[in-house]
């Protein structure tokens, strides 16, 4: 990046923190983020001591410093609903959960522009590839009158919909649930983002499962964060700030951090 733009960024982001205490800004305060209350690595995983961390956290710990305010992260029941609802409800003023651009979701919450788009990829069971189509790659197993899972929230099934017309998603609240109905065969793959899966088999490498490309359609998945819809500012603040954070290397080396040491070689 240049130093021009940089010092660009730096100008649009000092004029945005005085934008926080204009009329109609920041009110003050601390930045109430919520997130899942349960390790959904690398977005996020908590400690044994109870402490968020992962890509989401750290992307909200840079958006407070942005903001000049303290951070306040919220676990919270029920996934990516859960956190929608304290999102809607007005109990956080941001929302973080590996949302998806989804009609759904922004029926109840404004949805910033994208802070990570991971690729797509496919977790899918060796035995059941093995017995179907023996040597071919396991994008086979998706095709039409076939089950595939997904997660609930994460757009995988809108974009199977676009992409392979007829197949039939089974959603699962969680990847937990979801990587456990193909460690049983039934659906035997699942749709979702390659960091994310990487992570699940790294530590449950005894399931009989594998990592596989998916390059059907658009192969990336963009992530972005929940806003409550009335507050108007906050909206534009947040898009504006992602922007600069992504031209200034901010970003990307977070997703360097946490994201891309998940990708690894496929088994």
């Amino acid at each position: 990046m240049g130093c021009d733009a940089l010092a660009l960024g730096c100008l649009l982001l000092t004029g945005w923190l005085g934008l926080a205490h204009a009329e109609g800004g920041w009110p003050g305060g601390p930045l109430v983020v919520a997130v899942p209350d349960r390790s959904e690595a690398p977005f996020v995983t908590y400690t044994p001591d109870g402490r968020a961390e992962g890509y989401d956290p750290a992307v909200a710990a840079t958006l407070a410093a942005a903001l000049g305010a303290d951070l306040e992260l919220v676990p919270t029941p029920g996934g990516r609903a859960g956190v929608l609802g304290a999102v809607a409800e007005g109990r956080a003023r941001l929302g973080l959960a590996r949302l998806a651009i989804d009609l759904q979701a922004a029926r109840q919450v404004a949805l910033s522009c994208p802070y990570a788009e991971p690729p797509r990829a496919l977790l899918y069971n060796r035995r059941a590839l093995a017995r179907r189509a023996p040597g071919q790659s396991p994008a086979v197993l998706i095709g039409p009158s076939r089950d595939v899972a997904v997660v609930s929230g994460d757009g995988a099934d809108h974009h199977l919909s676009a992409v392979a017309p007829g197949a039939r998603t089974r959603s699962y609240a969680d990847l937990e649930a979801a990587a456990g109905a193909v460690a049983g065969g039934a659906p035997a793959v699942l749709l979702s983002d390659r960091p994310r899966l990487r992570r699940w088999l790294a530590a449950h490498p005894t399931q009989g499962l594998a990592v596989g490309y998916w390059e059907r359609g658009e192969s990336r998945d963009p992530v972005v964060a929940a806003v409550p819809w009335q507050d108007a500012w906050l909206v534009g603040w947040l898009d504006t700030t992602l922007e600069i954070l992504e031209s200034d290397g901010t970003l990307p080396a977070l997703r360097a951090r946490y994201l891309e040491p998940a990708e690894g070689s496929f088994p």
